[in-house]
């Protein structure tokens, strides 16, 4: 292999390092003499040199690489520290842009895998409610946030009448008190800041519900609380609830990533438009600017 390294090179062990007893993988140390079979390394601050060999080590800050690769329907992302994989982070054309005859770019899967390398693609969630308040007595607020232990239990979405107010929270009808500092609930008046509001009652065909009280009846995880889901059919028989869009495909379903949800798993969202919760962030407000740049340049100069 040849002198890898130099006398004085920081090295650090690499996943094959593992056959030494001592020296392995993340095992840092100093070169202190090399030749054409292997190496000699002290460990930092020791003087015990150990006998190496150069593919089980890696120089410690070796440049830093990304490398942006096309492989069939995929864009991938590398990031390397010398040879050392780091991470990746990969795009896919979209089956969807196939159908509708959008031909593959280089160019738009460079930027998602870019993106998904350093994990700045993210959903925008819908406006929170106003910045926390208060409840009044007689207020009628839910549970939004579990940050505490309660006495009886309480569960995100149950709806409560504040009864007592003191100085640093509220008791509630179930005698639960809740600390200002917690921030665990909001007025229900407050949820029009949001665009919709939650509803218990029957839904109907193409409206949106959000599961509060998941009832899976097995060990899958076909949908969880906090999802949200668009009703496909209405249940008309002896069960009481409607068939909706999920993660997961329920033994009792009408197709793929469906399943039949009973109506006290879940509560309407009245108003709900779902294109107004996920979005990408703009390629603007990314950290890496010299790389990006450089990246666009040089898709320009194709």
């Amino acid at each position: 292999m040849g002198n890898k390294f130099k006398v004085g090179d920081k090295i650090v062990g690499n996943e094959k390092a593992n056959v030494y007893a001592y020296t392995i993988k993340d095992w840092e140390g100093i070169v202190a003499s090399v030749n054409e079979r292997g190496f000699g390394a002290t460990s930092i601050g020791g003087t015990r040199i150990f006998s190496l060999n150069y593919e089980c080590f890696d120089k410690v800050n070796s440049a830093l690489s990304i490398t942006i690769t096309q492989k069939g329907n995929k864009t991938i992302a590398v990031y390397k520290q010398g040879d050392k994989f780091i991470k990746s982070g990969t795009a896919r054309y979209n089956p969807d842009d196939a159908k509708d005859g959008v031909p593959y770019s280089f160019e738009v899967g460079a930027k998602y895998a870019f993106e998904r390398l350093f994990g700045i693609e993210k959903k925008v969630k819908a406006a929170e409610p106003n910045p926390f308040k208060k409840a009044k007595v007689g207020d009628r607020i839910k549970i939004v946030n579990e940050n505490a232990r309660h006495t009886p239990i309480t569960k995100i979405g149950q709806e409560l009448k504040a009864s007592i107010v003191e100085n640093n929270g509220i008791y509630t009808e179930n005698d639960n008190f809740f600390y200002d500092r917690d921030k665990e609930y909001i007025i229900l008046e407050d949820v029009k800041a949001v665009g919709y509001k939650e509803v218990k009652r029957k839904a109907n065909i193409g409206e949106y519900v959000k599961i509060v009280n998941a009832k899976n009846f097995s060990d899958d995880d076909y949908y969880s609380d906090g999802d949200i889901c668009k009703v496909l059919q209405l249940q008309r028989h002896d069960m009481e609830g409607v068939f909706v869009e999920t993660k997961g495909t329920h033994p009792c379903n009408i197709g793929k990533n469906t399943s039949f949800i009973y109506t006290y798993e879940y509560v309407v969202l009245e108003n709900y438009n779902p294109n107004t919760i996920v979005a990408k962030l703009d390629l603007s407000t990314i950290s890496k600017d010299d790389f990006w740049n450089e990246l666009q340049r040089r898709l320009g100069d194709k």
